[in-house]
This record gives C-alpha cells, structure tokens and sequence, in this order.
C-alpha cells in the first residue's frame, strides 16, 4: 500500500515540476529582440554588433521617438550586473536626495541571474513622467528611458518587455 502511495504521489507531482521548469525564463538572442520589436511594436532598428565592452548592442527606436529599447550583450555576466547594479543604485541615491520628487520609486523583482527593476517619477519640470525600466538576465540587459506624458506610452514599453519575455 505504502509503495502504491508513493508511485500515485510521483505520478502527480511529475507534471506540475515539468510545467514549472517549462516556466523558466529565457534568454533572447539579439535576433529574436529584434524581431519582437520591429514586427510588433513597428520600431526602427539599429544593429551596432560588436560595441565596447558589449559583444551585441542593438536599439529599437519606436517610430513617433516616444521610446527607445537598448538591447546588450556582454562578454561576461559581471559587465552586465554591474551596469545593472550601478543604475539601481544611483536612482535609489536620487530618490533619497529628493531629485526625483515625493513620488518617484522604484520596484524591483527577479532572483538569481534574473533581475528587473521599473522606476517611475513625475518629473517636477511639467506634466511629463519618466520611467526607466531595466532587466539583466545573465550577460545580456534590456533598458528603457522613457519620457511621456501620455500614460499609453508607459503600457506600451511595459508590453514590450513582457513580449520580450520579462
């Protein structure tokens, strides 16, 4: 009886580890961003290859100027936590100070190799917000500036990345 317990309980724990591991997040090869954002978020393209440090660097520009998407890849995963952890940090600093306003923050998710973080301000020079969303999976970082004053702009970008896998 025991033994039959224990094959009925593998058997339904089985399919619920393959779906979680089927659940893990990936890394996007320059190509895939590319194709991501020009079939669906009909952005303009510019491929630089092989830039600095970065063995990829590509950048989607959407067509009206309203944001641009960096896309890079470095040659070892401590290029990219440090541009990542350098940007983390130097927002949380501008926040302390004020610079930002009352109502800037910053979220972050993600654990492992995967990290993410999304800021968001109102900027204290007009009715425009800035938003700075930034993921590093491993060697590669996906970046965004953007600054809108349309709330449509920010869901857009926030698509993209979701698109994109993160």
């Amino acid at each position: 009886m025991k033994k039959l317990l224990r094959v009925v309980t593998i058997l339904l724990i089985l399919p619920i580890l393959v779906s979680l591991g089927s659940c893990k997040k990936q890394v996007i090869e320059a190509d895939e961003f590319i194709e991501i954002m020009e079939d669906k978020f009909d952005s303009d393209i510019k491929e630089f290859g092989k830039y600095g440090e970065m063995d990829d660097y590509v950048v989607a520009r959407e067509k009206d100027l309203d944001y641009i998407i960096q896309f890079k890849v470095y040659p070892r995963v401590g290029y990219a936590k440090e541009e990542y952890e350098g940007m983390l940090k130097s927002l949380k600093a501008e926040i302390e100070s004020g610079k930002y306003g009352s109502k800037a923050s910053v979220k972050e998710s993600g654990s492992g190799e995967y990290k993410k973080f999304v800021f968001k301000s109102e900027y204290d020079q007009g009715d425009d917000e800035l938003m700075i969303v930034m993921v590093q999976f491993e060697k590669t970082v996906i970046m965004s500036f953007v600054l809108y004053d349309d709330k449509d702009i920010a869901d857009e970008v926030l698509k993209a990345f979701k698109e994109l896998g993160y």
